[in-house]
């Protein structure tokens, strides 16, 4: 329940707060709220607004990203997105001294990224088009090398475009790269050539393993070798990598 106090205390409130809006707004002309200037207090445009609170812009579909000004975007798109793709991009624009202009962007869904920079007068940069920047996530690191073990990975491999598989063998570190949307199966190979005629340091090895339990672990199907100086066979996995 209201006191006088309590109700003088709100009427002196509300005179306050009129003599603020009053002295803010400076009315331009009898209803328009004026944009600020340097120096002039005044309204900030919603574009603007957003850009400050880092929230993105969200844009009509089907707009030219290469048009875009300096700002942080998202749109529904393919109209100069890379290889032309129809989906939801996130865009950054930076821009610099004499137009000089750098688009970052993002595809939403799988968090595909790529960059293409303008360098003066909006003229584009040599290598021109959409470059790919490629991102590493270690899905797999520790010692795997023992027949029909099961292994785990971090995600499914089906995430990533490539894999990285990394394996160390007659002391020396070896990589493999591969396309993995549609593969089951890997097999690394490792081989130690002779120096001279009559060396007996020739090795050969190999190791074959596949991705079982959807995708997200992995075994050690089939290890065969030949070495004189080391019969055994050494190739260990240590890491293995997604890309995307």
């Amino acid at each position: 329940m209201y006191t006088e106090d309590s109700l003088k205390e709100l009427k002196t409130d509300v005179k306050r707060l009129k003599r603020m809006l009053e002295n803010h707004i400076q009315d331009a002309g009898t209803t328009v709220h004026a944009l600020s200037q340097p120096g002039v207090p005044g309204f900030v445009e919603y574009e603007d607004l957003q850009k400050g609170v880092g929230k993105r812009i969200l844009l009509a579909q089907k707009t030219d990203v290469l048009t875009l000004e300096e700002g942080i975007y998202e749109c529904y798109t393919d109209v100069n997105t890379p290889k032309n793709e129809l989906a939801i991009w996130n865009i950054n624009v930076q821009v610099g001294f004499e137009k000089r202009k750098t688009l970052t962007i993002i595809h939403s869904g799988s968090g595909r990224t790529y960059t293409r920079t303008f360098h003066t007068n909006n003229q584009e940069s040599t290598p021109s088009g959409w470059a790919r920047v490629l991102k590493e996530y270690v899905v797999f690191e520790g010692s795997a090398s023992e027949r029909n073990k099961k292994y785990t990975l971090s995600q499914k491999i089906t995430n990533f475009e490539m894999l990285r598989i990394e394996f160390q063998c007659l002391g020396n570190m070896y990589s493999f790269t591969g396309v993995v949307a549609t593969s089951k199966t890997f097999c690394l190979t490792a081989n130690n050539l002779p120096n001279v005629q009559g060396d007996t340091g020739f090795a050969a090895y190999e190791l074959e393993g596949q991705f079982i339990d959807e995708n997200i672990n992995f075994s050690i199907s089939r290890l065969s070798g030949y070495s004189k100086l080391d019969p055994s066979n050494p190739i260990v996995i240590s890491r293995i990598i997604g890309i995307n």
